[in-house]
């Protein structure tokens, strides 16, 4: 191979590294969905740590009965962390945020709490 063969296979593989990169580091920033399974109004709070317990978000809200909340934007940050609901009943759990973990859903229910983070496809 000559000097501009190996220069032109060299730039195509740096492009081809790069979008790869950039493909594999977008994702939606974190979204927590809240349900309320219950027939009455519900008090709740809603805290996220980092795995050092280092708060990044802290919601206080009222949730009707039957009712939901989305709450969009809460980090861009992929990693680890905890999420940690307070209702008259207290759940925390590790959770996942990153490629193919962007969605929490809290559902709260008379039995107690339950956090789904589950892989999206």
């Amino acid at each position: 191979m000559k000097i501009w063969q190996k220069t032109i296979v060299l730039v195509a593989s740096v492009i081809v590294i790069a979008l790869f990169i950039m493909w594999w580091m977008s994702y939606e920033p974190l979204k927590v969905i809240i349900k309320n399974e219950r027939n009455e109004s519900i008090n709740v709070s809603l805290r996220i740590l980092t795995v050092d317990d280092v708060e990044i978000f802290s919601h206080n809200f009222s949730l009707n009965g039957s009712s939901n909340i989305t709450l969009n934007n809460i980090t861009t940050f992929a990693g680890t962390y905890y999420i940690e609901i307070n209702d008259t009943i207290s759940e925390k759990k590790k959770i996942k945020y990153g490629k193919y973990y962007d969605i929490i859903e809290v559902i709260i229910r008379n039995d107690g709490i339950e956090i789904r983070n589950e892989r999206r496809l």
